[in-house]
Formats: C-alpha cells, structure tokens, sequence
C-alpha cells in the first residue's frame, strides 16, 4: 500500500466513524455567516470561505470546516498559514509569501505583505493553493500597515498577471489601517482606492487564540510519541566540504537571475560541519521521530548540514527539542543559512540536487549542465524545460529555489520553549505554541535576524526581520498514531425532549481514565468519540486473521444539566476488532470488521435488558460497508436507539421544584 493509500484508509475512517477532538477556536454561532467587504460591494463572501477558501475540506459552517481540517491535518487549521500567532506579530522587515493568522495585534514597523505567492516564480497565492476566496491575513486584535494589492504583479491559474487582491479578516473597520506609503504611492491603477473594499469585519469568529489548546494539545502529542519512536543522532563536528558554484557568469545572455544560480548538488557540504539524523526503526513507517535533548541541540545548532538519513519513502519527520531557551541557528561559519537533505535530496536553495525520472540521484550533475553550458533559467517552466533537455523526461531539480516541496514533511517541535531567537536561512515549519520568537538584530540573532523559513512559524508571539514561505508542514491526522476511532451518537432527554448542558464521559475500563468527553446540546444527537486499538500509521505489523482487540468503556454523567441531577446508570460500550486483511509490504490493516455493543447498567451496577449492537461493520481500504439494525426500547425513564450510524442513551432525573433533587 503506498503512502496515499494509508491516508485514504485513516483518513475515511475519520469521516464515517469519528470526531477526532474537541472543536475549539469557534464563538458565537456554528451557522454560515454572510460576511460582506465593509464597502459592501462583495456580499457573497461568509466566514467559512475566509477561514478555509473553496475546496473539499470546505463545510456547511465553521465547526464543521474545523473540523474537517483537524480530521485531514496533524496542524489542523494552522496547517493552512505560513505565520500563525497566539499573540502579536511584530515584522521588522522582509514578507510573508503564506497566510498569516494572528490572535492578538498585528503591528509591523512600516508596512508588511503578505499572502501574495511565490515571489520568484512570480505566482499568485490562489494559484499555488488551486484555492481562492480565503483571507490573506486574519487578525483578531489591531492591524496596521496593511497592503491591499501585491506591489509586483503575480501569475493567477491561466499564467494571466495582474496586481493580486487581498482579503484582510478584522475585527472592525476602525481596527484596520492602510499602509501610508501605499496609499500615497500605489496609484489608482493597482487597486480600487477604497480601503474597504478589502476588509471583511468578524474575526473573532475564528479566536485564534483559543484555537492555541489544539495546538499545544497535538505539540505534547508529538513529544509523547517521540519519547517512544525517537531515532538517533549522529554530529559530525568535523566534517567540513567546500562550498561549488558554477560559473554562469562565463554565460553571454540569459544569465544574470540570481534565484536560479546553480551550486553543485553531487557533493555533501557544510562549512561548519553536519548533523545526521538517522533513522533506525520500522520500515515504510508514515512518521519518523527524533528526540532532542536541550545540551544536544546545542551541539547540533553549530551544525550548517542537517541530513536526513534512511527515511522510508515519502514518511514525515518530526524533530522534538527539550529546552526553555532556544537558539535555531548558531552556525560557526562565514555562511549561516542552513541546508537540509533528506535522503541526500537538497530542499534547500542553495543546494541542488538532481534526480532522474525513476527518483534517482544524478551523481555528476554539476559537470552535465556545465558542459551543455546550462547555468540559469529566468524563470522555474525555463528551469524544468533546460533539467528534462539535459538529463531526460521527468527528470527534476531540487535546492534551486526556497520554499521545495520537500518542506511540508519537516517539522520541529520546541515544546516547552519559552523563547526562541532565530536568524539566517532555514527549512521546515517551527512548532513552538509556548514561545515568543525573536529574530531582530538587538536578540543576537545572526544575520540580524534576516533569513527565509521555507516553511511556516506557529508560535506564541513574533517579531523581527525573518521572511516566512508558503508551504507550512502538511503531515496527515493519521500521523498522531492510534487516536483516530469511532463515533456513537448519544442523546439525552428527559423522557420527551433533548436536554442541553450535560457533561457525558467515556471511561477506558482498563485504565479508569476518561477517553473522551462532550456536552450535550439540544440537537437530535451528540456524538462522542470512541477510540480504536487499531494502529494505522504503519509503525506497527498485523497479521491477518489474528485474535481480536477488544476493549470496554463505559459511559457515564458527570454533570447535570441546569435542574437536573446526574444519573447514575452508565452504559458498557464494548469494542471488538478483527484485522481480516493487511498490507503484506507494510503490515498495515486493509480490512478490519468491526462490531461495537451496548449494555445498559443501572444504579446498582447491575446489567439491564440485553446487550445491543449498535455498529457491525467491515471497512476496506477506502470503502466502509454497514449492516443495519434498528432497536427502540421505551421505559418510563430510559430510552435506547440503535441504527446503522446512531445508538442513544437516555436517562435523566429532573429536580422537583418543592424540593432539592428528586430522582424519578
């Protein structure tokens, strides 16, 4: 099964059967709401198309759009931003190419862009997204220096330039200001001249700092399974190689752009020596972890080379680092900027590497392109045209330019980091939701804190000169191991209607601690999370046929709604799963049949009527087949539906109104 597959199977498993976490982030209602520019001459936008843009991961409201996101990304929504902020963001200098979304002031020195694309490319945002409608900037404080059009103009879908609109998601009108240089200096010929055009009002409607508990929330979770499937780290202090430019100056025409000056890719190098990290666990394995110590970091800092070694194909790498205070680069070297390989492919500028269409690494790729004088390309299609002509049809160049796709699988994880200085060059999205960041000249930061992260930053707070990508780590909700499952609707009434407020609890009867948790509301059902045993992110082999996983839970009332006492009646929820198929390269479960039962206890913890299937079920791959069984059993004081998708339970005892509590 290739990687795509994994995902397809973990991820349809998501959309059937589980809420994956708790929706946080969201006020105010779960409807769609209109959310008209405040000149009013867009009316067809609304607070989802903001948060999310137009494509599949786009629901009918906000939690719903949320969760989408969580169930498809590790990062959930922050996957989609090249900056995102619990609290203030602070520019000195350089852009964002990304999205940014911030929970408390945006305040740049001067002005700031942001949102526009690939500047060397020159394509706009929309188009590398194959999305549009979203808001370039979302900020729920203040914002100022704002810059409504790109000041280059930018390639959409049909190659077609023009100066790229933004949408800027504000608290408020009054809370918005435009950049004065681009308001005195843009001209009428850019944009519209009306500075509301551009602003959509309501923000809060995705806090972002409250979305920050999912972010710290999945931050332990990755250091929790690193501590369990770290790799080791080997530092090469001594290692040091030269650095090789071709010489495209000796070129008569067509040289001169500096975003396509090639460097050799055939050798290793790092003027300050490399640091291998390398990967010694289960083969084909989704996710690879290396755990850091705070004194290993260190050591590791000084390094200019970071490579990636023995990484199964198309696996992510997450790197978690203990520490307080962190510094992301000291390298002792003329040359800041880090390079970074995986599997000796360069994802960084600077550093090409060259592969042929079977993904093999081209070994004397310098020498080829020297002798048939290929030194530069204007643009990356030239690029691509000039690589195929030399080496073949598919064959493809990596390190040329920052932001590769390479990118999106590299993440580092400052869990516990409280500060955090950053300057120079480097590659992968920088997890640190506890930390303020720093990367002006007066933090020491080298390069005066100047510097392109071909990546994203998701932190406490930012300020500085660094210059921010768009290609933020995009690693899968399967990634985080066993956490995805199922879902069994649950609804309480007091015998006629739904009652609201209720705090229900699921309990794994083997550990006595809650798995999961939901407060009822007054819809039809709530559906609360029921986990799997079943392993999908490949760092565990199944074999067919084998004993079934089962497991218990019970659910129980913690909290009464308002005039209600708590029942004491729980619910036995018991989970059998049986692996029928697997993978036979990487073990992973390609067919599972599954059968969740009920068994109702009452005060005395006595089992009550007969036990009750609520789901037998086969998935397969990306398909899921059910059987239907529908039951109601009606009592004066409990009610119980089973369907193919829902079972209910009920039970309530109403406060009398003469008296305290009065159980019925």
């Amino acid at each position: 099964m290739n990687k795509l597959a994994k995902r397809s199977l973990s991820f349809v498993t998501a959309m059937l059967m589980s809420v994956m976490s708790m929706v946080t982030g969201i006020s105010g209602s779960f409807a769609s709401n209109p959310v008209p520019n405040v000149s009013g001459t867009d009316t067809k936008t609304d607070d989802v198309t903001l948060l999310a843009g137009n494509n599949c991961l786009k629901g009918t409201n906000l939690a719903a759009t949320i969760k989408n996101y969580e169930k498809e990304y590790a990062l959930g929504m922050a996957s989609q931003f090249a900056v995102f902020l619990y609290g203030d963001f602070i520019p000195t200098g350089s852009d964002a190419e990304g999205r940014v979304a911030v929970g408390g002031n945006f305040a740049p020195n001067n002005e700031y862009e942001l949102g526009n694309g690939d500047f060397v490319t020159q394509t706009a945002l929309d188009a590398l997204l194959n999305n549009e409608g979203f808001a370039n900037l979302i900020v729920n404080g203040t914002a100022r220096g704002l810059v409504p059009t790109s000041w280059e103009s930018y390639k959409d879908t049909e190659g077609n330039k023009s100066y790229f609109s933004k949408r800027f998601w504000i608290k408020d009108k009054n809370s918005a200001e435009i950049s004065e240089n681009f308001k005195n200096n843009a001209g009428g010929g850019r944009w519209s001249g009306n500075f509301e055009d551009y602003l959509y009002e309501g923000s809060k409607a995705f806090d972002v700092k409250a979305y920050f508990d999912t972010i710290i929330e999945r931050s332990e979770k990755f250091k929790q399974l690193g501590e369990s499937k770290g790799s080791k780290v080997d530092i090469d202090r001594d290692v040091s190689f030269e650095r090789v430019s071709l010489p495209y100056a000796d070129v008569g025409e067509g040289s001169g752009d500096e975003h396509a000056n090639f460097m050799s890719g055939d050798k290793a190098y790092a003027f300050a020596g490399s640091t291998h990290f390398v990967y010694d666990g289960v083969p084909n394995a989704e996710t690879v972890y290396f755990d850091i110590t705070e004194e290993q970091w260190n050591e590791i800092n000084k390094t200019q080379g970071f490579y990636f070694d023995n990484i199964p194909e198309d696996a992510y790498i997450v790197v978690n680092v203990a520490g307080k205070n962190i510094d992301i680069n000291k390298i002792e070297g003329s040359w800041k900027d880090r390079v970074t390989l995986i599997n000796n492919v360069s994802i960084s500028k600077g550093l090409y590497t060259v592969l042929d269409k079977d993904g093999n690494i081209i070994k004397d790729a310098a020498e080829q392109l020297a002798e048939a004088k290929v030194y530069s390309a204007s643009n990356s299609k030239e690029l691509k045209e000039k690589i195929e002509e030399v080496f073949g049809e598919g064959a493809t160049i990596h390190g040329v330019y920052n932001n590769d796709e390479g990118v999106t699988h590299l993440l580092y994880n400052f869990y516990e980091a409280d500060n955090v200085i950053y300057g120079a060059s480097s590659q992968g999205t920088i997890l640190a939701p506890k930390a303020k960041v720093d990367s002006t000249k007066a933090s020491g930061a080298v390069n005066d804190g100047y510097g392109h992260l071909s990546g994203a930053l998701i932190a406490k707070s930012a300020e500085g000169n660094m210059e921010y990508g768009y290609r933020p780590f995009t690693g899968p909700y399967s990634m985080l191991g066993a956490t995805s499952g199922y879902v069994i609707a649950v609804k309480k009434t007091d015998g006629n209607e739904a009652l609201a407020g209720a705090t229900l609890e699921l309990i794994d009867d083997e550990t006595n601690k809650a798995v999961s948790q939901i407060e009822t509301s007054n819809e039809a059902y709530n559906l609360i999370n029921v986990p799997t045993s079943v392993d999908f992110s490949g760092d565990k082999k199944y074999t067919a046929g084998s004993e079934p996983i089962s497991k218990t839970y019970t659910l129980t009332e913690t909290k009464a709604p308002a005039g209600y006492d708590p029942t004491n009646k729980t619910y036995k929820i018991m989970v059998d799963e049986k692996i029928i198929g697997v993978d036979p390269d990487t073990g992973i479960p390609t067919e599972v049949d599954v059968k969740i039962s009920m068994q109702e206890y009452d005060e005395e913890n006595n089992p009550v009527g007969a036990v009750v299937t609520i789901r037998d079920l086969t998935f397969k791959d990306t398909y899921v087949t059910t059987t239907t069984t529908t039951t109601t059993t009606t009592t004066t004081t409990t009610t119980t539906t089973t369907t193919t998708t829902t079972t209910t339970t009920t039970e309530e005892s109403k406060a009398d109104e003469s008296t305290t509590t009065t159980t019925a």
